[in-house]
């Protein structure tokens, strides 16, 4: 009988080995978390700029002229070339 109890408390669904494996569980959520934690801070801060009430509109068309491409016809465009090192 003591074989019985002593052989479940260690392979058992809530023994130590189970105890074991839920604690890798937990910290890989809370790994997850924290993640999804700093993700979503940063989603938020993106979204703060695109507020009315804060948004740089000289960053905005700064951004909107680089992926569009767009040039004022009385603009000068100069293009820099990147360096290579040899």
């Amino acid at each position: 009988m003591l074989l019985y109890f002593v052989f479940h408390s260690i392979y058992g669904s809530r023994g130590i080995i189970a105890y074991f494996k839920l604690q890798a569980e937990l910290e890989s959520a809370h790994s997850k978390l924290s993640t999804l934690r700093a993700e979503r801070l940063e989603i938020e801060n993106r979204a703060k700029l695109l507020r009315p009430g804060s948004l740089d509109r000289d960053m905005l068309d700064e951004k909107a002229r680089n992926i569009l491409g767009i040039v004022s016809p009385n603009e000068q465009v100069f293009k820099r070339e990147s360096l290579e090192e040899e």
